[in-house]
């Protein structure tokens, strides 16, 4: 369900890309994340100074820095090539997890992992 409704947000976003310019989309896009999870912030402890200076950080390399350069290369790229990209990205947090965080890899994400490259090359000889 996770990949189909993925791969769908992939399609509308091209879609979208020609008739939007990527500011309103990332405007909307995180407006709609903020309304989901204002009632868990507010069900939340009182956030300190250090987690407001984090948030502020995340919301603005993620929120808006990385959805810019994403929806800039989606222009320029086909739905299947950026999908394809997109799944390095579990990839990468799993590697970065196993060397930064100190994480131990199971058999269940080595599993998965394979099944995620396995998949984006499937995608790409299509």
């Amino acid at each position: 369900c996770s990949a189909a409704l993925y791969s769908i947000s992939y399609i509308i976003y091209k879609q979208e890309i020609q008739n939007y310019h990527r500011n309103e989309i990332i405007f909307y896009q995180n407006l709609l994340g903020a309304l989901v999870f204002v009632p868990f912030f507010l069900l939340s402890p009182w956030p300190d100074l250090l987690d407001w200076s984090l948030s502020f950080t995340y919301a603005t390399v993620m929120g808006i820095l990385i959805f810019n350069l994403f929806f800039f290369g989606l222009k320029y790229l086909k739905a299947s090539t950026a999908s394809a990209l997109g799944y390095f990205e579990i990839v990468s947090a799993v590697l970065t997890g196993v060397l930064f965080m100190d994480e131990q890899l199971g058999w269940q994400v080595i599993a998965g992992g394979i099944m995620i490259l396995t998949s984006i090359s499937l995608i790409r000889k299509a």
